[in-house]
């Protein structure tokens, strides 16, 4: 199985095109996984621009940030992304080709709390069910923020990283980690950040006590920052 994996289009449409261009050249993907920020605010127009280029191709979506910067309820903008998108909820399992593939996604898109993401016990606790029940397989964790500590932008050092930018991502990030970090098969791709490709730490094997998995940045679409983490 093959996938291609895009993130943070944020309703550029011009430069999605240049993506798939270049995900093109290495052939026909299986599946195509898009990590968040679909829009740029998360509107019904942009919606149906994006669906008109997309909506042909075998695709899972997860929700991002600015999915939810429509000026609307929580309910609203995820009543949306999932008519827009046809995923069966905020969170779902599936099976391509024999891979899992586990779509993780907020319930609270505004904020208030402090965080961009508020899982909540109902999908923590499907998601540790769901991997106990591969029983060690592989599987593959969509989530649109990228947890502490695994992937560019989110390490300690304030002059090569940006803790401050996403060390609270989640209300729940420790509870996240311990259960990722009990099964290593794990691979959990989030992008948000918006930082290279080129670095060298856009990849990485998270340690969360005696366990521990794999995170990797899916990049963006929409602006980025460069190798030095200069710009954005």
């Amino acid at each position: 199985m093959r996938f291609d994996v895009l993130s943070d289009i944020q309703g550029d449409m011009a430069d999605l095109e240049s993506a798939l261009a270049a995900l093109a050249k290495f052939g026909t993907a299986d599946q195509l996984l898009v990590v968040g920020d679909l829009t740029s605010n998360g509107r019904v127009r942009q919606y149906r621009e994006l669906m008109a280029r997309l909506g042909d191709v075998p695709a899972l979506y997860t929700i991002g940030n600015h999915d939810f910067y429509n000026g609307r309820s929580t309910r609203v903008s995820i009543d949306r992304f999932l008519e827009f998108t046809g995923m069966p909820g905020l969170y779902s399992a599936h099976d391509v080709g024999g891979v899992p593939i586990l779509r993780l996604g907020t319930i609270d898109g505004s904020e208030r709390t402090g965080h961009y993401v508020v899982l909540g016990d109902e999908q923590l606790d499907w998601l540790t069910s769901q991997l106990s029940a591969l029983a060690g397989q592989p599987a593959i964790v969509l989530s649109h923020h990228p947890l502490p500590h695994t992937v560019s932008g989110t390490y300690d050092d304030p002059v090569t990283q940006a803790p401050k930018m996403y060390g609270r991502d989640y209300a729940e990030a420790d509870r996240v980690l311990e259960i990722l970090g009990r099964h290593p098969g794990v691979v959990l791709l989030s992008g948000h950040s918006h930082w290279h490709l080129a670095r060298d730490d856009w990849l990485a094997r998270r340690v969360v006590g005696a366990g521990s998995f794999t995170a990797a940045n899916t990049g963006a679409v929409q602006t980025g920052f460069g190798p030095d983490g200069s710009g954005g």
